[in-house]
Parts: C-alpha cells; structure tokens; sequence
C-alpha cells in the first residue's frame, strides 16, 4: 500500500485511507481476524502515508456493540453495509482533503 501511495504522490496524486469496517456477528469473525483488522486500521490513522483518512470503522459502528455495525447500516449479513449503511458513509466523508 505505501508503494501504491508513494507512486501517486509522485504524480501529484493525494491518497486518502479509508479504515475497514466492523464485522462482528459475521461466519468470517475471528478475535485473530479483528485483531488483523484493528492493525490494519491503526496503521491507516497511524502510519503517516495518507493525506487524509475516511474512518467508515467508526461512522458505521454501533454505539451499543462496539464490534458490530450499527443496525441500521448492516445490510442483514454483518459483512457489508446496506443502503442507510453507504448512505451514511458518503455522508460521513470529509471533503476536505479533496480540496486543491
């Protein structure tokens, strides 16, 4: 991935992160599996490679079930999110490192 974003940035490129969301109650779960996820998301917000993060991790997580999506945005399989669940992360995202 930093080879990936150091080949856009020498093209003038801005790369922006997104962390990986929740996937709690799903036949895939691991606490191996989460702990891989939660590394991978440290390094996105963590790493200094991007120039901006989308943290879908957190717009998407239930207040009430911390490893889980919210209800709302769980498209029923805990895996992926449904129609409110992108809905809210488009909504969630901000424009401003996509500025010139």
């Amino acid at each position: 991935m930093k080879q990936i974003v150091d080949a856009a940035h020498g093209h003038g490129i801005k790369a922006i992160g997104a962390t990986l969301t929740l996937y709690g109650g799903d036949a895939y779960h691991s606490d191996k599996g989460e702990q891989l996820r939660e590394a991978v998301n440290d390094w996105i917000h963590l790493g200094g490679t991007f120039d901006g993060v989308i943290d879908f991790d957190k717009i998407t997580q239930d207040p009430q079930d911390p490893n889980r999506f919210k209800p709302a945005y769980d498209s029923g399989d805990h895996l992926h999110p449904g129609d409110d669940g992108h809905k809210a992360m488009g909504d969630g995202i901000d424009l401003t490192p996509f500025a010139q």
